[in-house]
C-alpha cells in the first residue's frame, strides 16, 4: 500500500527524532518549511504534525512552534532495560518543577531515568499518555493524575502487570497505591487559625463544590477544623456552589476554557456574597490560581484587597505580576518528587513503603491579608 504524503513526512521527522537529530527541546520544521521542503499542501503538513503530537512525540506551544518531547532525552538501551520512569504531571511550571527536580535528583542517585509528561489538566491528554505509558518498558510510574476514575482502566492495566507506581497529591478511588502528599488538611487550618487570630470570623472558602478531588476535600476539612478547635461554629452562609452545566468542579472543565469558567464562577460568587446581610472579610481559596483570579475579579468590582478583604491562596505559586503576592500555604514539591522516586526504588527491591507520606506546609502571610 502507497504511503500517505503526510504519513511520509510523519516517519521522516520522527526517524530524525528517534536518531536525536531532533534532540529533545528542538524546534520542528514550520508547516511553510514542510510545505515547501515535501512540495505539500498546507493541510497535508498540518495533519503530520497533529499525527506527531497525537503520538506524543511532539508538543505544540502557541505562536512559538512545535518542539519534541523531553522524554525521548534517553538512549534506547535505557528504554529497553526498563529503567526509565515516567512522571505523569497536571502541569509543567507551577508546581511541576519542583516534583521535577527532585524526582530527576532522586532517579539520578538511583541510576534510573526519569521522563516527564504534562497533561495541562486535561483528562482526556492524561489518557493518551497513560496508552503511551501502557507500551512502554519501564521501571515504575509516578502518577499525579488531574482524573478522580475516568483514567482508572488504563491505571489498573499497569497496576496489573505489577509496576510499582506512587502517586503524588492525591489518592484515587477504587485502588490502593502509596501516596506521597502534603499535610493540606492542617495547612488550611493554619490559615483559618490565623485569620481567626486576626480578628476576622466571616471567612469564606471558595470554591466549594461537592464533587471535590481527596486533596480538595482534606483542605475543606482544614477549613472546617479550624473553626471547630478554635469554638467557632462552620459559616455555611459564605459556602456557595454556582452550577454551570454538568459539572460543578472548575478542575474537570477542559483547560482552554477553566480561565472564562473561572471568571463566570467568580462573579456568580461575589454577587451571592453582595446578596448577603454581611460580605466575607476574608476568602480562604483552594489553591493559589483561584486567589489571584478572585483578587483581581474583587479589585475590578471596587473591593480594595486586603483592607477590605482579605483572600488566602495554597500551593505558593510564583506569579508574573510581582503586585500579586498572595498570603499561602508553602508545600515542599521537591521532596514530593524525591520520596516518591525512592518509593519507586524501594518497591522494585520488593521493600514495603508507608501508604501515606505526608509532609509537612507551612503558612506565609505575604500582601494579600491583614487584619480586621
Amino acid at each position: 500500500m502507497k504511503e500517505t504524503l503526510y504519513g511520509k513526512i510523519y516517519h521522516a521527522l520522527l526517524s530524525k527524532i528517534k536518531s536525536g537529530e531532533l534532540a529533545p527541546g528542538a524546534r520542528l520544521p514550520t508547516e511553510h518549511e514542510l510545505m515547501a521542503q515535501y512540495g505539500v499542501s498546507r493541510i497535508t503538513a498540518i495533519r503530520a504534525m497533529k499525527e506527531l503530537e497525537k503520538d506524543l512525540y511532539i508538543y505544540r506551544r502557541q505562536k512559538s512552534g512545535s518542539f519534541v518531547r523531553d522524554y525521548l532525552h534517553t538512549d534506547e538501551g535505557a528504554l529497553k532495560s526498563g529503567a526509565l520512569i515516567p512522571v505523569i504531571l497536571p502541569f509543567e511550571r507551577n508546581p511541576g518543577l519542583g516534583i521535577m527536580f527532585g524526582a530527576q535528583a532522586a532517579a539520578s542517585t538511583n541510576a534510573l531515568f526519569t521522563t516527564f509528561f504534562h497533561t495541562q489538566g486535561n483528562i482526556k491528554t492524561e489518557r493518551k499518555i497513560l496508552e503511551k505509558v501502557l507500551d512502554m518498558d519501564i521501571a515504575g510510574l509516578v502518577f499525579c493524575g488531574n482524573s478522580a476514575h475516568e483514567n482508572l482502566d488504563l491505571l489498573s492495566r499497569i497496576y496489573l502487570k505489577k509496576t510499582p507506581i506512587v502517586l503524588v497529591d492525591q489518592a484515587l478511588p477504587g485502588i490502593s497505591l502509596p501516596l506521597v502528599t502534603s499535610d493540606n488538611e492542617g495547612g488550611m487550618r493554619e490559615v483559618v487559625e490565623h485569620l481567626l487570630r486576626s480578628g476576622h470570623t466571616r471567612i469564606a472558602y471558595f470554591p466549594y463544590f461537592t464533587n471535590m478531588s481527596s486533596t480538595e476535600r482534606l483542605r475543606f476539612a482544614g477549613y472546617c477544623k479550624g473553626f471547630l478547635e478554635n469554638g467557632h461554629a462552620i459559616p455555611c452562609e459564605y459556602l456557595y456552589t454556582p452550577v454551570f452545566g454538568p459539572n460543578a468542579r472548575p478542575s474537570l472543565v477542559p483547560l482552554h476554557h477553566r480561565a472564562e469558567y473561572h471568571k463566570r464562577y467568580i462573579s456568580a460568587t461575589i454577587a451571592y456574597y453582595r446578596s448577603l446581610p454581611a460580605m466575607p472579610t476574608a476568602i480562604v481559596c483552594t489553591n493559589d490560581l483561584i486567589a489571584y483570579r478572585l483578587i483581581r475579579a474583587l479589585r475590578e468590582e471596587g473591593y480594595r484587597v486586603p483592607e477590605d478583604i482579605s483572600v488566602t491562596g495554597f500551593d505558593n505559586y510564583d506569579f508574573p505580576e510581582p503586585a500579586v503576592e498572595i498570603s499561602t500555604v508553602e508545600q515542599d514539591w521537591h521532596n514530593l518528587g524525591a520520596i516518591a522516586i525512592e518509593h519507586i526504588v524501594a518497591m522494585i527491591e520488593g521493600k514495603s513503603v508507608p501508604p501515606v507520606t505526608r509532609l509537612q506546609t507551612r503558612f506565609i502571610e505575604k500582601k494579600t491579608t491583614c487584619p480586621h
